[in-house]
């Protein structure tokens, strides 16, 4: 790998575990959840389940779970990844017209 693809996937790791952290609370939460005490006395739905944690300390009412946060790490790292190819075809392509 070279230094362009891991600095792009490092980048976009961090980026998209740092919206995640940002639109968990301040869209997807409202979005998914308009009543954080819905789930008191229903059952919570695996997509929901997945996304949101449902701790004690926060009286039950939910908050970004550990595994949106490896899962939009991997979406980051997939992203940056493909960021990385596509700027290196670029490039080259670049490079060999200029020839």
């Amino acid at each position: 790998m070279n230094m362009l693809r891991i600095f792009s996937i490092t980048v976009m790791t961090i980026v998209f575990i740092l919206l995640y952290g940002i639109i968990g609370y301040k869209i997807l939460e409202p979005i998914f959840i308009p009543d954080p005490c819905y789930y008191d006395v229903h059952k919570i739905p695996t997509l929901i389940n997945i996304l949101f944690d449902f701790p004690s300390y926060e009286g039950y009412h939910p908050v970004p779970s550990k595994w949106g946060f490896i899962l939009f790490g991997i979406i980051g790292g997939i992203s940056g990844s493909k960021l990385a190819e596509i700027y290196t075809k670029k490039a080259i392509l670049k490079n060999s017209h200029e020839q």
